[in-house]
């Protein structure tokens, strides 16, 4: 299933991230919608993403400002040096660096703005 399909996501992070759109409340729409018509898997999804969403900000706030050093929270950094090289960089911006798994999200935010949360989180 491609992340990129019309309808294939909610697209409401954005929406949850800036407070515009209250994490209960959507909750709750989603039980009450459960209980007036049926579960499906795109309402077991949406709150399963919910979850996901709390567990990686809790997470967040836990290990503090560690998620931004560049060794991350256990401070590990690759037994490689760090690439100069700009093609490299501009590859993947473009989404052309031969890897679908990465080059899906960044052609995902060319085409339209957005990027699904499996591709902005390492």
């Amino acid at each position: 299933n491609s992340c990129t399909k019309v309808g294939a996501m909610s697209r409401l992070s954005p929406w949850l991230a800036h407070g515009c759109l209250s994490a209960r409340m959507l909750f709750a729409e989603i039980k009450r919608y459960e209980q007036t018509r049926y579960k499906s898997s795109s309402t077991y999804w949406l709150v399963h993403e919910l979850y996901w969403r709390d567990f990686v900000r809790f997470s967040s706030l836990l290990a503090g400002n560690k998620i931004f050093n560049i060794g991350g929270i256990y401070n590990k950094h690759p037994d490689w040096p760090w690439s100069r090289d700009s093609s490299l960089l501009e590859a993947w911006t473009q989404g052309n660096t031969g890897f679908p798994f990465v080059d899906a999200p960044m052609r995902e935010i060319g085409s339209t703005g957005y990027s699904f949360h499996v591709g902005r989180e390492p």
